[in-house]
């Protein structure tokens, strides 16, 4: 048996990637840009945790043309699986400067001393820091850096703060100060939006964007409706079926107390996959898209799940069957903000223990 077949019978978790709706975010982000404003993808993090070699080959197959990563590393793992310009957002390496050359890798530079020791080609970017207090150049010290330098770089970027925050006037403070810069040097290309950058406005496009997050599923505009089409599944076998009764506890620590008697599912996940501690008591998995309140503390490998409320006309799961964790009920931004975090960390701690199904439209 092959595939989700094979993982049916021995995965403890399933984590589907719908490969042509990544592709589709990618084309959404085009269509929000006009011509001829570059789209770029960023794949940092092994693609976000879902599989760089088969997130490259989709979006390469989108038209994908420049990608970013975040360090020398993750660009030499790409350069196996795409022939596109790699750009990395974590500045250049000193002691690297093989590697960038050897694998065509763009550096991003952060700061002089990077500048006056990337001395090969005009081939790298330049990072301003407009107001993050991060990564970057001051903008005060440009000047300084086109005096030092022997060329000009392809791009100068910077970062948006608070892009998902629409409001905020950090946003138009950012845009200003890359804009001031813009009007000094006019001749140069510059790149400020991220995914959620994206869509504040034309304004903020110059002439390179890099969506990263929305391109996974992620919702850009969190207080909207999210625009990205769903890309990825997260299921969770069921190991056991159990009663409780009342005045009885679950987990470590006894953390929750039952005040009645309880039908219990334990499953297959916990913070080693990825499923953060920060769930006890808090979360939810879905069963034919009702919600199954996680009780108890998050274990290592275990979570308990108190099915007792599901409605009569449902069947209630059995051992075997595998409960939703990310998916049509419940998307990787609300499991998030019952954690209290973000989609980004969601999809970032997802362990190699979920076996990886990646679905396009010719075949799984």
């Amino acid at each position: 048996m092959t595939g989700k077949l094979r993982a049916m019978t021995t995965a403890s978790s399933l984590l589907t990637v719908d490969l042509d709706a990544l592709a589709q975010n990618y084309t959404t982000m085009r269509s929000l840009v006009l011509p001829p404003c570059k789209v770029t993808a960023v794949v940092k993090a092994d693609a976000y945790g879902l599989g760089i070699e088969q997130v490259a080959k989709a979006l390469n197959a989108a038209n994908v043309r420049t990608y970013f990563v975040a360090t020398i590393d993750e660009a030499i793992e790409l350069r196996k699986h795409t022939d596109r310009k790699i750009a990395t957002l974590n500045g250049f390496f000193r002691g690297a400067e093989k590697e960038y050359l050897e694998h065509d890798i763009i550096p991003v530079l952060c700061s002089l001393d990077e500048i006056d020791r990337w001395t090969y080609s005009k081939r790298c970017f330049w990072q301003v820091d407009t107001g993050m207090n991060r990564l970057g150049l001051r903008p005060h010290e440009f000047d300084k850096a086109f005096e030092r330098a022997h060329y000009q770089p392809a791009f100068i970027m910077s970062h948006l703060a608070c892009a998902d925050d629409p409001a905020h006037p950090k946003n138009d403070q950012q845009r200003k100060e890359l804009a001031a810069i813009e009007t000094r040097y006019p001749l140069m290309r510059y790149s400020l939006a991220n995914s959620s950058g994206i869509y504040l406005g034309s304004e903020y496009h110059f002439d390179m964007v890099r969506p990263g997050m929305a391109l996974y599923g992620l919702n850009p505009m969190p207080e909207l409706e999210n625009p990205m089409q769903n890309v990825v599944t997260l299921e969770t076998r069921v190991l056991q079926i159990h009663e409780s009764q009342e005045g009885e506890t679950a987990g470590y620590g006894a953390t929750y107390k039952f005040e009645r008697p309880a039908k219990l599912a334990t499953v297959s996940l916990g913070y080693a996959d990825g499923f953060l501690r920060a769930g006890s008591n808090q979360a939810k998995l879905y069963w034919q898209g009702q919600p199954c309140p996680v009780v108890g503390r998050v274990s290592m490998d275990l979570i308990i799940v108190d099915i007792s409320n599901l409605p009569v006309n449902i069947i209630p799961p059995y051992e075997g069957d595998f409960l939703e964790v990310i998916g049509p009920s419940q998307s990787a931004d609300a499991l998030a903000a019952s954690f209290g975090t973000i989609g980004y960390e969601v999809f970032t701690s997802l362990s190699r223990r979920a076996e990886r199904i990646y679905k396009t439209s010719s075949g799984s």
